[in-house]
């Protein structure tokens, strides 16, 4: 009778943790089977979407003009992400519960493996955990009703013992995995925005650029990883998840990707860095102690500019708030800040002061009348306000 009633608590004790993951699953922890999204009826629905939130943005009156053109860029890149046109209208009924077509439908956004793992893991305790409840409730209603042969005892003991097992493994998985590597619980490791760069140590002229910043007398200080212009270039080479899990791994004194090893050691060029550094060793802490010594030494020593580069490095100082000296270092570090690199183009297509790619031109060529690359105040400028993207980029990543 004792063990009879050790086993019912055993089962209500476990119907209630059961039923508080099926809650989770189900209902608290946003995982749902049936999605709850908003459908859009009538031609063209995700434009007309776009055009009103456009419309609501041009009346706010409290907006700059800048402000009004980023608003208005955000809204029409979340709506290529979030408005979905359907191949043909489907089923469905208005906010007044009337039949209607609809022929569009609001996502949200897709966190990728890491959304669908979560979902998924979700889900498969919420099941189980119904499974469970239904199993124990049979075996322990078999196990208290009539008398039954020992074996029968037995091997209805056994099967709840399976269950409860099985249940302890459901949940254990979270424990299982934070205990062989944390890491492999990380859903949103940082390499959808790691810039691929080209093999800059294979440009004789950006080596010898580089390889003539005098840095006699400067001493790296880790303090420099904090310092704008420096994270502005960092990022500027590496991106924004680049140079951020080089200062991580510097900090932690690990390793980082293969991936970010070969664009560290495309911007590494052994024969000025055993110069400067008295290794060639590639780490995360020697790649920052070089560009932190190199970026000192030009803050050190600001490059003299002619005075069309001056008016292009001021225009974009005022326009982006960042220091006309900080800029000036930037122009050094990508092109000598010579007038003879203003139409220049390397052998990887990268172009102008700031060696751009048309890529990242791309991106803020909608401020200019007549886009051109080449055109000093341009490219400053989309050298600038690209700084200042990255900046904010790595600062959060970093925080």
């Amino acid at each position: 009778m004792f063990k009879k009633l050790v086993l019912m608590y055993i089962v209500i004790i476990t119907v209630t943790v059961c039923g508080f993951f099926i809650d989770q699953a189900f209902a608290g922890n946003n995982v749902s089977l049936i999605p709850t999204t908003n459908l859009y009826s009538g031609p063209e629905p995700c434009a007309k979407r776009l055009k009103e939130k456009i419309a609501t943005i041009n009346k706010n009156t409290k907006l700059s003009q800048a402000e009004r053109e980023d608003q208005i860029e955000q809204a029409t890149a979340d709506n290529e992400k979030t408005c979905y046109e359907f191949l043909e209208p489907l089923p469905a009924v208005d906010d007044t519960g009337n039949p209607a077509e609809a022929t569009a439908i609001e996502i949200t956004p897709s966190e990728g493996i890491s959304g669908s793992f979560n979902n998924l893991y979700g889900i498969a305790i919420g099941i189980g955990s119904v499974l469970a409840v239904i199993m124990i409730a049979v075996y322990g209603f078999k196990y208290m009703s009539g008398n039954k042969s020992v074996y029968e005892n037995s091997a209805l003991k056994e099967k709840i013992t399976n269950v409860l097992l099985g249940v302890l493994l459901l949940l254990g998985i979270y424990v299982i995995l934070q205990t062989i590597n944390p890491e492999l619980l990380d859903t949103q490791p940082e390499i959808g925005e790691q810039t691929i760069v080209a093999e800059r140590i294979s440009d004789p002229e950006w080596v010898a650029n580089i390889s003539s910043i005098d840095t006699t007398g400067v001493v790296y200080n880790e303090n420099i990883t904090k310092d704008d212009i420096f994270l502005m270039y960092l990022t500027h080479q590496q991106g924004a998840s680049g140079g951020s899990a080089i200062i991580k791994a510097a900090k932690s004194n690990t390793t980082v990707s293969s991936e970010i090893a070969a664009n560290m050691r495309s911007n590494f060029p052994p024969s000025d860095v055993g110069k400067v550094l008295g290794t060639t060793v590639l780490t995360p802490s020697s790649f920052l102690k070089y560009w932190g010594i190199k970026v000192a030494a030009v803050q050190k020593n600001p490059p003299a500019v002619s005075t069309t580069i001056k008016t292009a490095l001021e225009f974009a100082s005022q326009k982006s708030n960042i220091p006309y000296d900080g800029l000036r270092v930037m122009c050094k570090l990508e092109s000598s800040c010579l007038d003879k690199n203003i139409t220049a183009k390397n052998k990887f297509g990268y172009k102008g002061l700031f060696q751009l790619s048309d890529k990242v031109f791309d991106i803020y060529k909608k401020y200019f009348n007549n886009p051109n690359i080449f055109d000093p105040l341009q490219n400053a400028y989309t050298a600038a306000m690209y700084g200042v993207d990255n900046l904010k980029q790595i600062k959060k990543k970093l925080n």
